[in-house]
């Protein structure tokens, strides 16, 4: 996986050490009803889209590819992405539209076997240096469902 952080202006590229146990499955996980991949990851500094947010926080923005796995539609919603930093017990959901380029909705229709691209947008602090992003699958009341995790070390 490669990590995009723009700098002053100056985009730099950085290779990540992925952790997955299942190497066909990197930088991807497989629910019942849609397959994720993550593109990629860019730190975007404390500026994005004419917003600021004060230190130590910075913007990041999440690539993904959402594939419908059905031949029926389904809606994914954006809260049961969520993200947390250097083993936090605690974990942030993406940030609310704000008008990024590709910035995905809060919830993302696909028709049947159909496929979405976009970016989620969180913030985490600049020096962070683990990332554990997870889908939460809710199937109904009684089945809790499954949580699904991507891990990434970026230092």
């Amino acid at each position: 996986m490669q990590l995009y952080e723009t700098i002053n202006g100056e985009v730099k590229v950085r290779l990540l050490k992925d952790h997955q146990p299942n190497q066909a499955m990197l930088n991807e996980f497989q629910t019942a009803t849609f397959d994720c991949k993550m593109r990629k990851l860019e730190l975007c500094g404390r500026r994005l889209n004419g917003y600021e947010v004060e230190e130590p926080a910075c913007f990041l923005k999440v690539y993904l590819t959402l594939r419908n796995v059905l031949q029926e539609p389904i809606c994914i919603y954006k809260d049961d992405f969520q993200l947390s930093y250097d083993k936090k017990k605690f974990s942030f959901e993406a940030e609310d539209h704000f008008g990024v380029q590709e910035q995905l909705p809060d919830v993302m229709e696909l028709e049947g076997d159909s496929v979405m691209e976009g970016c989620l947008v969180f913030l985490i602090p600049q020096g962070a240096g683990q990332l554990l992003f997870t889908y939460h699958e809710y199937a109904d009341e009684e089945d809790p469902g499954k949580t699904y995790r991507l891990r990434y070390v970026l230092k």
